[in-house]
């Protein structure tokens, strides 16, 4: 089968492939520049078998198409429409800008140079607190129990009283010759700093006086607490424990190898009087000498 068309022919975008019928997207690959074809030559030539007269088919190397074969380069007009779109929105956008310069320029300058107002800040004064060391002349000789509450929850069972709300309980505290030792159950939030401010002591404090304190703190943990002491030096460190059942004093000593003594002196205000020495209610909170130091009577 004769071939119909010049095998010169193509698309700008594609060697290999042609439009068969007159189009501005076939170009000539035998010219220089590849060149695109009018219409009309295209018709009357490219594709038809009079291709094999066109002196750009018989030339034996590249050159140039003839004036009645020469059309419009639609490529090269179409990327001077794109960069002219382009130039023009930037101008257009030049334009604007200095507009807005011409007639707002001098507002501008003043709000970027104004200085930032600044507002007037009441000055804090903090409180001042006052803290008299106790003397050997303010020590009471005997044993007694206080009261202190936290917004804790604890046992809902405690003695002398203790008067439960519905987010807080009272809280046992007991005082050897005024020595003030608090229960505190840890809540989110809670760190070593904060309770030792409130309570008039140190943290190094609290980690001493407490056996086996989680550091950090643990949520739920019940802890023992100095108040208004720093120093915990002759003191045993202490374990909470909660009584579950009624039990006796001396049981409990026993069970947990420590003089009853010792605990008593701790726990006066907790235990019930009776015969045989006292006992512990259910569900009361005690404070367990362990170990016990030395020193310690």
């Amino acid at each position: 089968m004769p071939v119909s068309s010049c095998p010169y022919l193509g698309l700008r975008t594609d060697r290999e492939s042609f439009v068969s019928y007159p189009s501005l997207m076939n170009c000539c690959y035998h010219t220089k520049n590849h060149a695109f074809v009018n219409k009309e030559y295209q018709e009357n030539v490219c594709l038809a078998a009079q291709y094999a007269h066109c002196p750009v088919f018989r030339s034996p190397k590249a050159t140039s198409l003839p004036a009645q074969a020469s059309a419009p380069d639609v490529f090269n007009r179409q990327r001077l429409a794109f960069w002219f779109t382009r130039i023009f929105i930037v101008a257009a956008l030049l334009i604007s800008a200095a507009a807005i310069w011409f007639f707002f320029g001098d507002q501008i300058i003043n709000r970027v140079s104004a200085s930032p107002a600044v507002a007037e800040v009441e000055t804090y004064n903090a409180p001042t607190y006052e803290y008299t060391i106790p003397t050997s002349e303010d020590y009471r000789p005997s044993i007694f129990s206080t009261q202190l509450a936290i917004s804790t929850p604890m046992a809902p069972t405690l003695l002398w009283q203790a008067t439960p709300g519905p987010n807080s309980t009272a809280i046992v505290a007991t005082l050897t010759a005024q020595l003030s030792l608090k229960m505190y159950r840890i809540v989110l939030g809670d760190n070593l700093d904060a309770l030792a401010r409130d309570n008039f002591t140190t943290p190094q404090a609290i980690m001493d006086l407490n056996y086996k304190m989680h550091i950090p703190l643990w949520v739920d943990e019940i802890i023992v607490i100095p108040v208004n002491i720093t120093d915990v030096s002759d003191l045993p460190k202490f374990e909470v424990r909660k009584i579950e059942v009624k039990t006796p004093v001396s049981l409990i000593a026993d069970v947990n190898d420590c003089p009853e003594t010792l605990f008593a002196q701790y726990n006066q205000p907790l235990i019930i009087p009776e015969a045989d020495g006292g006992y512990i209610p259910a569900g009361t909170y005690v404070l367990l000498p362990r170990p016990v130091m030395e020193n310690q009577p």
